[in-house]
């Protein structure tokens, strides 16, 4: 769903999170608190409505079909992924990618578009944009977005692991 414990195994094609091994990911991080800023950021955050999005994804019909888990779980990504956006506003030398799961919630968060724009606003004072194609240029390309794929995942354990209700992140990651 997130990412295979190995590396071949994967849902889409062009996928970085095949391409990450959590094994890799495990052993070079150092977890660290969150500090002060990312803290913030996750105040801010944690103060907008994922329900909606939350239910078009758990709809069968209309929506994805996940259960409670995968939503909890991409909902978690969104959120640290979003704070890492937050903090690295002003930092245009960092490049990241979200994780596939965060990537979809994100998709359908867009979706609803007046919600959307009221939250970028909310968060960043101004629209996200989303980039979709990013990895889909060729091999230079590809191997950009498993960069970012990577660096964002270390950030995401360095600041969000021991965080009381981020422990799904941290168990996807073992």
């Amino acid at each position: 769903f997130f990412f295979s414990s190995r590396r071949r195994h994967t849902r889409l094609q062009g996928d970085w999170s095949s391409d990450v091994c959590s094994s890799d990911l495990v052993k070079t991080i150092k977890p660290q608190p969150a500090d002060k800023e990312v803290a913030l950021a996750l105040s801010r955050v944690r103060q907008i409505d994922f329900s909606p999005i939350r239910l078009k994804l758990s709809h069968i019909t209309h929506g994805e079909g996940w259960s409670i888990q995968e939503v909890d779980a991409a909902q978690l990504l969104y959120i640290a992924y979003l704070c890492l956006l937050i903090v690295s506003k002003d930092n245009d030398d960092l490049k990241l990618a979200p994780p596939i799961a965060a990537d979809k919630f994100w998709h359908y968060h867009i979706l609803d578009t007046r919600k959307y724009i009221h939250d970028c606003d909310f968060l960043f004072g101004e629209y996200l944009h989303h980039y979709p194609y990013f990895g889909m240029r060729g091999e230079h390309d590809e191997k950009n977005l498993l960069s970012a794929g990577k660096q964002t995942m270390r950030l995401m354990a360095q600041h969000f692991y021991g965080i009381q209700g981020f422990e799904p992140i941290f168990l996807i990651l073992q």
